[in-house]
């Protein structure tokens, strides 16, 4: 499945900050630290790209893993994003 990111928007309160090299979310009481790479989905939440689009940019940033499992990882992200409600899917009537 080649998921579009245009699915989905950030949720309304979250703040993201970068304190020394760390980069943390928050929402509410609630904080996540996250890596570049995060910050690099989160860029495109919104966006008309691609999962695989976004793991291709990401593939030719690092030059490192393969694509198809970097496509899972974002994939997997954006599970936990939206547990942690921190995207929520945008319903198109």
């Amino acid at each position: 499945m080649n998921m579009n990111l245009s699915l989905y928007k950030r949720s309304e309160g979250i703040k993201i900050r970068k304190i020394s090299d760390n980069i943390y979310i928050i929402k509410g009481e609630s904080v996540f630290e996250i890596n570049y790479t995060g910050i690099v989905i989160l860029k495109y939440i919104g966006k008309d790209v691609t999962v695989y689009e976004l793991a291709k940019k990401i593939f030719d940033e690092y030059k490192s893993g393969m694509e198809s499992n970097i496509a899972e990882d974002i994939f997997l992200f954006l599970n936990i994003l939206l547990e942690k409600n921190i995207i929520e899917k945008v319903w198109l009537f």
